[in-house]
């Protein structure tokens, strides 16, 4: 049949930006949308529906939950390969706009002491990030600051930076060459990925066998101080560049409030300094497993709680069949691992929300991905 596309303001949709219909009847098939966005979405869900190359007669309205439906990644240098693939093939059709892209380890100018052979260079990065904006999908910047610094002491470089010299993972930031440093390299992310958002990272800073703050200034100062500083000092960067500004919530919830990873309690505090951190802050919640309920969500207050960034799934009225969204996506996903060379696995999925048709995935580390095909799937998940 015939498939006619209206894009335009229509009264008759929902009012969210994305929204769309589709109307298939025995003669002709109808997408309305007040966005070209939304009519893309639209065209992945008409290509979910079919069964054979036969798309029965219904209607459809669907709109978005959440207007941030995001998934973190991981860039190295066969990102563009694996990476664009699920773009194309699992991230689009599950109507994904925002990716949150791990950076710190791409080959930036500023970085040149600390690369590795892994790492993904700048042009690679541009290359991915065409491939996003051709499925309407944009980067959020993710990097890391505080904790998770293993990267700037990469190669044996920077160790008088560090907080603790026998354990290189969080930098002293009241040290005159970290800042500097940080926003050399935080200037040349905005200019190649032109962000909304800034994901800060500054989780797990740090751990049962590690002492923080390590330097005896930084102990006389307290952890609360030099933890608040810190990020005060990337949400003015943030501010002065246009940018809104999120971090991980496990330093700021306590243990009692988030049993898997809440470390904000006793001995440093630091979830009391939410009170005091500026209102705009999205707030990102993250697990290590599907093993424990988000209860913490109920715990940050209300203005934080408007700023939590969640993956949403697209809602949909119409005899779609249920599920059929998650099939498709852990087919794809299944498939994934299976060209990856099945030994080390690629990616991994929470199942607590598989059956809600919305995965949160991150790209691992393997030798193996490379092997992956750039596969175009039907709904069945069987080659074209």
């Amino acid at each position: 049949p015939v498939i006619n596309v209206e894009i335009g303001k229509d009264n008759n949709l929902p009012e969210a930006e994305d929204a769309y219909s589709i109307t298939v009847n025995n003669a002709e098939i109808t997408i309305k949308s007040h966005t070209a966005r939304g009519a893309f979405y639209a065209l992945h869900t008409l290509r979910m529906m079919a069964d054979d190359g036969i798309i029965e007669p219904v209607e459809v309205v669907d709109y978005p939950d959440y207007e941030y439906r995001g998934i973190h990644l991981l860039l190295d240098k066969d990102s563009v390969e694996v990476s664009g693939a699920m773009i194309e093939n699992l991230f689009a059709p599950l109507k994904i706009n925002n990716l949150v892209v791990e950076c710190q380890y791409v080959k930036w100018d500023a970085t040149k002491p600390l690369h590795q052979q892994w790492a993904m260079n700048k042009e690679q990065v541009a290359e991915l990030r065409k491939i996003a904006e051709d499925n309407f999908m944009e980067f959020t910047p993710l990097f890391q600051t505080l904790g998770h610094c293993e990267w700037l002491f990469a190669n044996g470089q920077n160790v008088e930076l560090s907080e603790n010299p026998d354990h290189l993972f969080a930098y002293n930031p009241y040290r005159p060459d970290v800042y500097p440093l940080m926003d050399s390299v935080l200037e040349e992310i905005i200019d190649v990925f032109n962000p909304t958002y800034l994901h800060i990272g500054h989780d797990e800073v740090f751990n049962a066998a590690t002492e923080w703050p390590f330097q005896p200034e930084n102990k006389e100062r307290g952890a609360k101080k030099v933890f608040f500083d810190d990020v005060m000092h990337y949400y003015d960067f943030a501010k002065k560049n246009n940018l809104k500004m999120m971090m991980w919530h496990d330093m700021l919830v306590t243990e009692e409030e988030c049993p898997e990873n809440g470390v904000g309690g006793p001995p440093r505090n630091l979830a009391e300094i939410r009170k005091d951190l500026p209102k705009d802050i999205y707030i990102v919640f993250w697990r290590y497993s599907s093993g424990f309920p988000f209860t913490d969500i109920d715990k940050i207050p209300q203005y934080y709680r408007r700023n939590l960034v969640r993956s949403g799934q697209y809602r949909q009225h119409g005899p779609i069949r249920q599920g059929q969204t998650a099939r498709y996506a852990l087919h794809y996903l299944d498939r994934l691992q299976r060209q990856c060379g099945g030994g080390s696995q690629a990616l991994y999925a929470d199942p607590s929300i598989r059956s809600a048709g919305c995965i949160h995935l991150e790209q691992r580390s393997s030798a193996r991905r490379s092997q992956l095909r750039r596969t175009l799937l039907r709904p069945d998940g069987t080659d074209p």
